[in-house]
């Protein structure tokens, strides 16, 4: 329509205040809202984050990766058939080295199963995540327990008598009790002999000794603290000659 003046004028649309009037208008715009509330904070923590460098009289966004994988390290250390489920912050591809196998190969986890036989020492976990033209990697080293033996024939020692052990890994070695004789070396390499050496003590000594080999990681690592192997060595003291 036309004003006195010849221009044309146009009515105001409805206010947003006139709009919310309405209870149905308002419990949809309040459910919209809510759910932004909800949704829109993961959804931006998937995206990739934002940091603000300036560049003369500019300001300039720049997108960084980064994610992160648990458990780093690994709550255990992982024997024959030992599995360990690892969760990435992002969609990832996974990878390892030879001695595991995982599945499934893509996706937020996966699980990680050791070989069996294992291999001796340390397995490496590659994550790797690309998201939005972005990539990031991450390398988690998974340690392996392999289980401690004794090799050595002897299993009954006379007072002063001795005899050769030895175990398939790096060990530390102990006898109990102590009061009985002595190990020596008290650790040793792979396959290395060590003696033990049973007192002169007289009768009434205990008949058993325990021939403990421990694994040598254990002095640093915790985690190893149980993976142990054990011998027990009879005792044959002699009592005073009879009489005929």
């Amino acid at each position: 329509m036309t004003n006195h003046e010849g221009l044309y004028a146009f009515s105001r649309p409805k206010s947003f205040d006139a709009i919310l009037r309405a209870p149905f208008d308002r419990a949809i715009i309040s459910a919209l809202l809510f759910f932004s509330a909800a949704v829109a904070p993961s959804l931006l923590s998937q995206s990739l984050s934002k940091e603000y460098l300036r560049l003369g009289g500019r300001v300039v966004a720049v997108e960084s990766f980064s994610f992160s994988v648990t458990p780093d390290p690994p709550t255990s250390v992982l024997g024959a058939d030992n599995q360990q489920t690892f969760t990435a912050s992002r969609t990832a591809n996974w990878s390892v080295t030879s001695g595991g196998t995982i599945a499934p190969g893509a996706g937020l986890s996966t699980t990680l199963t050791v070989a069996n036989p294992i291999p001796n020492g340390l397995l490496s976990l590659t994550v790797t995540a690309t998201e939005q033209g972005g990539s990031g990697s991450k390398s988690i080293i998974v340690p392996l327990m392999t289980p401690v033996s004794i090799s050595g024939a002897v299993t009954t020692l006379n007072p002063g008598g001795q005899a050769q052990y030895s175990a398939n890994i790096p060990v530390t070695w102990e006898l109990s009790p102590a009061s009985a004789g002595t190990v020596s070396p008290a650790s040793t390499a792979a396959n290395a002999l060590t003696v033990v050496t049973i007192f002169n003590n007289p009768p009434g000594s205990p008949a058993v000794v325990t021939l403990t080999a421990r694994d040598a990681r254990a002095a640093t690592d915790s985690r190893f603290q149980n993976n142990t192997a054990t011998r027990n060595i009879g005792i044959q003291y002699c009592g005073p000659p009879t009489a005929t």
